[in-house]
């Protein structure tokens, strides 16, 4: 577990710029590796790259990848990711059409991890 949490706190590093010059290219890479070894906040913030595509034109939107990775991390049990896929079927995307069942299966996710966690200010209900 401390080569993910070592990578994704490199990936932090090199996309904000601290202690280091800003390199989203290098920050992407370390987030995506920290993703491999399971760390959820990883590959939720790749999901995040994904959905904005502010990464400097790293990347572009890509609706399905962020889908992907945001899968991932909500299977790691990170809350937030859960929250952000039970939006994304709530609304409905770029190829990902609004679905009730899958709606209600990450909301009811979501609520059990935070219920679990016993409660998380940043999750509003989506």
């Amino acid at each position: 577990m401390g080569h993910a949490a070592g990578c994704h706190h490199v990936g932090f590093m090199r996309t904000q710029g601290i202690g280091c010059e800003k390199d989203f290219a290098k920050g992407l890479a370390a987030y995506k590796e920290a993703c491999k070894h399971d760390d959820g906040n990883s590959c939720n913030r790749v999901a995040s790259m994904y959905l904005s595509s502010r990464a400097n034109s790293l990347i572009k939107r890509d609706i399905l990848q962020a889908k992907t990775y945001l899968e991932k991390a909500c299977d790691t049990n990170f809350a937030p990711a859960c929250h952000n896929l039970a939006v994304m079927y709530k609304k409905g995307d770029e190829g990902i059409p609004k679905d009730e069942s899958k709606y209600n299966e990450y909301r009811a996710k979501t609520e059990k991890l935070i219920e679990q966690a016993g409660g998380m200010s940043s999750i509003k209900a989506a």
